[in-house]
């Protein structure tokens, strides 16, 4: 290592010239400042890399609300989709000769389509879902048979509005 103001050569971890008497802090570099060797820039604190994160993170967490603003949803739409289901066997039910009868399958979200565009219905704006399923109940001979449905079904987007609608598309 060299010393910063003379040039000599001193040792490494000394902390003065024994030339000069310069105290020797600043780098522990090896070149040599009288031969025309600059030493490599200090790195300087990588402040756009932090503001290109901050940027980044803001546009995303924007960006992610636009597209997941169902607010019966989660992450994967599940809570919405099975309210959607619940309110088709609510429908279904209604349509039954022997309710009491009535057995669903359990939930899958592969019986749930959530439709691209909202409906609005009376002044109220509704997230739309198709629910196609079946139910398996008695008949009005008291025979159990298995019926295929398929309901429309509106959540609100306000969940103030506490106002569901529905359109029975077909009950076999």
């Amino acid at each position: 290592m060299f010393c910063t103001a003379c040039g000599n050569q001193i040792e490494d971890g000394q902390k003065f010239c024994t030339n000069c008497g310069q105290a020797n802090y600043e780098s522990k570099t090896t070149a040599n400042p009288q031969m025309g060797i600059d030493p490599p820039p200090k790195k300087k604190h990588p402040i756009r890399r932090y503001l290109f994160s901050i940027i980044f993170a803001v546009i995303l967490s924007a960006v992610f609300n636009h597209y997941f603003s169902d607010p019966y949803s989660n992450i994967l739409g599940i809570t919405s989709m099975r309210e959607a289901y619940d309110y088709a066997q609510e429908v279904i039910l209604d349509e039954l000769l022997a309710p009491s009868t009535a057995v669903f399958p359990d939930f899958k979200p592969e019986f749930i389509k959530r439709h691209s565009k909202n409906l609005t219905y009376e002044g109220i704006d509704f997230y739309m879902y198709t629910v196609t399923a079946y139910v398996d109940a008695a008949n009005a001979f008291g025979t159990p048979i298995r019926s295929a449905f398929s309901v429309d079904i509106g959540l609100p987007v306000k969940r103030s509005d506490y106002q569901y609608y529905h359109e029975l598309l077909y009950f076999e």
